[in-house]
């Protein structure tokens, strides 16, 4: 993270830090999408997010107000579980979007 703020410049306190994993280049397969061969299967689906050293970084250093959490988390997926980032912000700051 510090690398990223040296290139691009720091990460406001209380942000709200968006990701663009490029996974809508997939979108409509649901098995790539879903990384899931059982893409209707809650417990089987994965989305990229940020990775857990990082995001317990953000939460202490620069205290973001919430991230572009996928889909999968909020629903409750096994991506949601053990994420730093969303054990230490309520449900309220994740913003799905598909």
């Amino acid at each position: 993270m510090q690398a990223w703020e040296e290139k691009h410049d720091r990460i406001p306190t209380n942000a709200i830090v968006m990701m663009n994993t490029g996974r809508h280049k997939v979108y409509p397969d649901r098995e790539l999408f879903y990384d899931s061969d059982t893409p209707l299967d809650i417990a089987t689906i994965h989305n990229p997010g940020i990775e857990p050293t990082a995001a317990r970084w953000l939460v202490q250093n620069r205290q973001i107000k919430g991230d572009n959490a996928a889909l999968v988390k909020i629903l409750g997926g096994p991506d949601a579980w053990g994420d730093p980032l969303h054990e230490t912000k309520p449900k309220a700051t994740w913003f799905g979007f598909v």
